[in-house]
């Protein structure tokens, strides 16, 4: 999901994932399957089948193992805000964990397009000291959205193979 506003003569640029499931609905969903799933299983230990239960303390366990995992995934978040003299770079899950900072005039937009249709459009902030890839949890319709704005910006775009069209 791509967000973007003009405050105080800056130009804010916000990147996230689309994700459908907020961390306490993944709680909730694993909640429910470790409910039904053990109630199966307590029924089965009742007529006699006792070893069911360990299986059943296995697979949610892994289920929910990688829900979170897959959920922390989605709530990353990329800010770009555009000062004068700065292009700053904060990103993080939940909240800003590493904040990179660009002189303006160095910045350059780095397209990497794919050279093969199994790869993906990779873009990258860099200047003479830094180079950190940007948007690389979106899709590519939402990266070229991303390209364009960063260019209405008045950034450099250099591109790897630029003797192909677009």
């Amino acid at each position: 999901m791509i967000e973007h506003s003009l405050q105080d003569e800056k130009f804010t640029l916000s990147l996230k994932p689309n994700c459908s499931a907020s961390r306490q609905q993944v709680y909730a969903f694993i909640g429910l399957l470790a409910a039904l799933s053990f109630l199966i299983a307590i029924v089965w230990a009742l007529v006699g089948f006792w070893i069911v239960l360990p299986f059943a303390g296995l697979e949610v366990s892994l289920v929910g193992y990688f829900l979170i995992k897959v959920n922390y995934r989605t709530q990353q978040k990329q800010v770009l805000v555009f000062g004068d003299k700065k292009i700053t770079l904060f990103e993080g899950h939940y909240q800003p964990e590493r904040r990179v900072e660009f002189e303006r005039k160095q910045t350059t937009l780095e397209v990497i397009k794919p050279s093969s249709s199994m790869q993906e459009l990779k873009l990258a902030l860099a200047d003479d000291s830094n180079k950190e890839t940007i948007a690389g949890f979106l899709v590519e319709k939402e990266r070229n959205k991303v390209r364009k704005l960063i260019r209405q910006q008045g950034i450099l775009e250099t591109v790897n193979r630029w003797w192909e069209s677009d």
